[in-house]
């Protein structure tokens, strides 16, 4: 729009000195024959289809010295081209000083104006195109640097978050464990050593405050119980687990972990666990050599889905029917479900699959 504008420009300024010719008509032609060149020179991008513009506009220029006055607007888009400019360029100028004679002075010496404004023009707008482009051109780098950097930040704050997650899950588990190893052993042993002094006592007035001194420490044990027991449960991470389990197999082990919110306890102890059948019943008993465990989380249950590529063969070799079980493992995982509420499908097809669902 702008090299139109500019172009219009230029036009407007060879219109001028339209005024005062007497021959009308051929004015008339010379400014639609302008207005026709011009507008097909912004759409030829080629060189050889704009330099037959500008030579057949050109040839006309030195019999009729009325088409001269509009060889401005050619000297526009000839100087604005990469390829073929020169030539064009000097078509236009050789037509122009071969009509110049037939021109009055202050004629020539305007179109030789306006020859070097529609130039300056030119160079201008172009560098502006020039300078636009490579805004947009950093500007597109820049954006995409922020992205790049933002999904790094991003990436980092996530890692830096499960670190954080992992670190204090094993710090709980630490306590857990001092806790149960020196306080739960120095409270087994006094409340066995109240139980032996109750037996062996003689004083009654001592047997009621020994009474009372076991049921303390009785309620103090369970207590320190149920706190570990807290403690341990919530350090448990599933998706860390699984994935010792996966690194920790003798075949190749793929896990796809997908849940955002927290599972309950006794869901993760049976993921764990029926994982863990699974992946030492295929590497002892099965030809496979990839396990594929997948854990996704939907808007209303849990999936847990785990399928090798080998077989489950029965004591006679033959393969067993979909409803068959190969051993007490598979019998347990059953338990544990149901205990659960949820379903689980045992499949032979394709390789060995197991495939648990369990409603929120």
């Amino acid at each position: 729009m702008k090299h139109l504008g500019n172009k219009a420009l230029v036009y407007l300024l060879c219109a001028t000195l339209l005024n005062g010719l007497s021959d009308y008509t051929i004015a008339a032609v010379a400014c639609m024959s302008a207005v026709a060149a011009a507008c097909l020179g912004t759409f030829f991008h080629a060189p050889k289809p704009f330099f037959c513009l500008c030579l057949a506009y050109c040839a006309a220029a030195p019999f009729f010295p009325v088409f001269s006055i509009f060889l401005p607007v050619f000297f526009y888009d000839a100087a604005g081209r990469a390829m073929g400019s020169k030539a064009s360029v000097a078509c236009i100028l050789a037509a122009m000083l071969l009509s110049l004679h037939a021109q009055p002075l202050s004629t020539a010496i305007s179109l030789l104006i306006f020859s070097a404004i529609s130039y300056v023009l030119q160079y201008n707008c172009s560098k502006l195109d020039e300078l636009t482009k490579q805004f947009h051109r950093y500007q597109d780098d820049s954006s995409e640097s922020f992205l790049s950097l933002r999904q790094k930040n991003q990436a980092l704050i996530a890692k830096q978050d499960y670190e954080i997650n992992l670190a204090t899950l094993s710090e709980r588990n630490r306590i857990a464990r001092e806790i149960h190893d020196n306080v739960g052993h120095m409270l087994t042993r006094s409340i066995l050593q109240t139980g032996v002094l109750e037996v062996i006592n003689k004083d009654k007035a001592l047997s009621g405050p020994l009474k009372d001194l076991h049921a303390t420490l009785d309620s103090a044990m369970t207590s320190i119980r149920n706190s570990v027991h807290d403690l341990h449960d919530e350090a448990v991470n599933l998706q860390f687990a699984l994935s010792h389990i996966a690194k920790t197999a003798s075949i190749n082990v793929h896990l796809d972990y997908d849940v955002e919110t927290d599972m309950p306890k006794e869901m993760k102890y049976a993921f764990i666990a029926i994982v863990r059948e699974a992946v030492n019943n295929t590497q002892k008993h099965s030809d496979a050599d990839r396990i594929r465990i997948i854990v996704k989380e939907h808007p209303a249950l849990y999936q847990l889905s785990i399928e090798d590529n080998g077989t489950c063969p029965d004591e006679t070799g033959r393969q067993p029917a979909p409803d068959a079980s190969c051993g007490i493992g598979l019998a347990n995982m059953e338990e544990r479900i149901c205990a659960l509420n949820g379903n689980i499908r045992f499949s032979w097809e394709h390789g060995f699959r197991i495939f648990i669902s369990i409603m929120k």
